[in-house]
């Protein structure tokens, strides 16, 4: 029963916070649209082909691991911070808490570790590096 109000809290705080994320001006598709933005450097009205699905994995990388990673860990830091708060300090609760942070800190360090994979191989496979940046240098 608890699980249940924990992710039906989950659930509406996600569903509250979803139009923030997906509110962006321009998507997540490089190609084919009738607008070009102009903080890329690549023209998103060409026709699709298949660098523009390269592309599109950077697009989707860039969404997960700078607007949903961060929304789901604070939504985690909440609900174990819920969680902790109605326990009362019972100590099975506590593990709990602990082991979810434990789950969440594996989870973010292997999306880090893939990111930093997948743009070494790119990089190696001489993909431009105007494009798709220094690993390193973290935009925001």
């Amino acid at each position: 029963m608890r699980t249940r109000k924990i992710c039906f809290v989950l659930f509406f705080v996600g569903s509250i916070s979803l139009p923030l994320i997906s509110s962006a001006q321009y998507g997540l598709v490089p190609c084919g649209t009738t607008q070009n933005n102009p903080e890329t450097p690549w023209d998103e009205t060409e026709s699709c082909g298949l660098k523009h699905v390269i592309l599109l994995v950077k697009n989707l990388l860039d969404f997960v691991l700078w607007k949903a990673v961060p929304l789901i860990i604070v939504l985690l830091a909440a609900a174990t911070g819920a969680i902790l708060y109605f326990s009362f300090g019972g100590p099975e609760t506590i593990a709990r808490a602990k082991s979810i942070w434990k789950a969440v800190g594996a989870g973010a360090l292997i999306i880090l570790l893939s990111w930093t994979f997948v743009n070494l191989l790119l990089g190696l496979l001489g993909y431009s590096i105007d494009i798709f940046g220094r690993w390193e240098e973290i935009k925001f």
